[in-house]
């Protein structure tokens, strides 16, 4: 227990890790069997990668409460990495879990489990976390989140000259095939609007007051929608992207005195942001505030509010994404402060279709801080969206959406991360006049018709009888259908539970 030394990597480009690592040379005889040259050899016929000749890195780590790796990817320096779990009396609340960022929801999350072994290679969709372990429901600390981490860089000969083995000597079976192993997503495109920011001066009080009951559109910057031919290419890839389930952000999204006027209110030092912590037996897990008590008893919220839900605004979001946005719409206002933070999820729930983070953080903030907005289903180099004042960000909701916010760090102190997000959702009802006697096929048989569904119209489609259905044929390809609409909109496990706990200062400050 004196041996272990706290390790912390905070830096520019976000990827922090908080972790304990065993400083004596007690674990070199483990070092030396995974350097060995059989254990090498075996990597490499498992892996199809040289493993032989590249140098060899071995870690003990302890991850303690509040330690945590935020999402990364070591292919481009490494050929294979293996992670040794031996973690002890854990529960899934109890967090530090491997999260692989661009699997589906239901096998994305690893529950610690001792003596399980984990190995991928240069050529795998790598990006993975360790998510933040926390204080489980007890109020007991976990004490066992042990990982042996070994990683074998790259050299200068092609992988291509080691071929996959079809036997592997062994008496009994060779491997055996996880039958729920994790089901890894194409990739989808980060698109970046950079705007300018309008010329009007900071407000600094309560001068402006947008009109409530109004749609974004009189607010939104209106650089945005310039005539010329190369803005109009821009808006028009940014369409393409979000409907093709990718990430859309646009800096300096709004009027200047329309941010200034948001961020004021959510700022205001008399505000009282109660603390939560909130959960799923999945593995997700969020700590934040939301949700202010002010001054002004709501009066900003509620007219921020009525713009983002004013119909018109609706209309354009639709229009944007392809995506019904005609139901109710949810939105908070949050804050991170230091240690909180949101593990990897979808946002796929019941009706909602479009998701919105309009990032209200101030300008003075460092990515090393934390609090980055991770886009799971991208590629490793764009996948952190730093803090941005004023920054919109939009996606369409479905399997595809996997993000995170990173832990916020204790270096942040003094700063805070706002930002007001929410999600638009279809109308329900819709789905009732469903029935296997419909064009089930022609209505969902590709998969740009099928990312329209919602969570709720997926799993009313999948429920259908088609032991109604008379001619076989029909039948099997209707089943077919459904099928696919179970496997890409509805992996998330259908018992998970869901708890909100308003967590008291003094835990806090523990």
């Amino acid at each position: 227990r004196t041996s272990w030394q706290l390790v912390e990597d905070y830096n520019s480009n976000g990827i922090n890790s908080k972790y304990h690592e065993h400083q004596e040379s007690t674990f070199q005889y483990l070092h030396s069997a995974f350097d060995h040259v059989k254990t090498r050899a075996f990597l490499t016929a498992l892996s199809g990668h040289d493993c032989m000749d590249g140098e060899l890195h071995s870690s003990a780590r302890w991850y303690k409460a509040g330690d945590y790796t935020n999402p990364h990817s070591s292919s481009s320096t490494n050929t294979i990495t293996l992670i040794w779990d031996l973690t002890t009396r854990t529960q899934t609340q109890c967090g530090g879990m491997l999260h692989w960022l661009d699997a589906t929801d239901e096998f994305s999350y690893r529950q610690p489990k001792f003596n399980s072994l984990y190995i991928f290679t240069a050529d795998s969709p790598t990006m993975h976390s360790i998510t933040p372990v926390t204080t489980n429901a007890f109020g007991r600390k976990i004490s066992r989140r042990f990982l042996w981490i070994v990683t074998i860089s790259k050299t200068d000969r092609a992988s291509s000259t080691f071929a996959k083995p079809t036997v592997v000597s062994s008496p009994q079976q060779r491997f055996a095939t996880e039958t729920n192993a994790p089901i890894h997503k194409p990739r989808t495109e980060v698109y970046k609007i950079a705007l300018n920011a309008t010329d009007e001066t900071e407000c600094s009080s309560n001068a402006f007051v947008p009109a409530a009951n109004t749609s974004f559109l009189n607010y939104l910057n209106p650089q945005l929608f310039d005539s010329t031919e190369q803005q109009k290419q821009f808006l028009a890839r940014a369409k393409q992207v979000i409907r093709s389930d990718g990430l859309l952000i646009i800096q300096n999204a709004f009027q200047q005195q329309f941010a200034d006027y948001t961020w004021n209110h959510l700022a205001h030092e008399d505000c009282v942001w109660p603390h939560r912590r909130f959960t799923q037996t999945i593995g997700f897990e969020s700590f934040k505030s939301w949700d202010p008590e002010c001054p002004d008893g709501g009066t900003a919220f509620g007219i921020v509010m009525s713009i983002f839900e004013h119909e018109d605004t609706k209309k354009l979001l639709a229009e944007w994404t392809g995506r019904d946005a005609s139901g109710e719409i949810q939105a908070k206002s949050g804050l991170y402060g230091i240690g909180d933070y949101s593990t990897p999820h979808t946002d796929h729930l019941k009706s909602r279709t479009i998701a919105f983070v309009w990032n209200l953080t101030p300008k003075t903030w460092k990515p090393e801080w934390g609090g980055s907005f991770v886009w799971g289903s991208g590629l490793a180099e764009e996948a952190y969206q730093f803090p941005q004042y004023n920054t919109l960000i939009l996606f369409s909701v479905g399997q595809r959406s996997m993000h995170i916010v990173t832990p916020v760090t204790q270096h942040s102190e003094g700063h805070q991360r706002f930002a007001f997000n929410g999600w638009y959702s279809s109308k329900l009802g819709d789905m009732q006049s469903m029935t296997v006697q419909l064009p089930i096929e022609d209505l969902y048989g590709t998969r740009q018709q099928r990312r329209t569904l919602t969570a709720h119209d997926a799993q009313y489609l999948t429920d259908l009888d088609t032991s109604m259905i008379d001619d076989p044929a029909r039948r099997q390809n209707v089943e077919r259908i459904l099928q696919m609409i179970a496997d890409e909109q509805l992996r998330s496990p259908s018992d998970a539970t869901v708890e909100t706990v308003v967590v008291p200062n003094d835990e806090m400050n523990e």
